[in-house]
């Protein structure tokens, strides 16, 4: 899996958690984001890959408490029109 393919499933991850209702800076369980994921279409290793890029692009963050993430505004500017 190359990474632009890391980074299609990263915007399509953020689209769906965009359509899903998501907001900046406000925390998500890891289980929903996982959630969301599974119902766009992403699992396993693609999910993960996805999660990195997401990562590496400054559009999710670790949450304060464990098992939380947080959105950031790039990734909700990312996900807009993706979902």
């Amino acid at each position: 899996m190359n990474g632009d393919l890391s980074g299609a499933n990263a915007l399509r991850l953020m689209g769906a958690l965009v359509k899903s209702g998501a907001q900046a800076d406000v925390p998500i369980a890891n289980a929903r984001v996982s959630d969301v994921a599974v119902q766009a279409g992403l699992d396993g290793d693609e999910l993960e890959r996805a999660l990195v890029y997401a990562g590496e692009q400054g559009w999710m963050e670790t949450g304060e408490n464990p098992g939380w993430t947080r959105i950031t505004e790039a990734g909700i500017s990312a996900g807009q029109g993706n979902g």
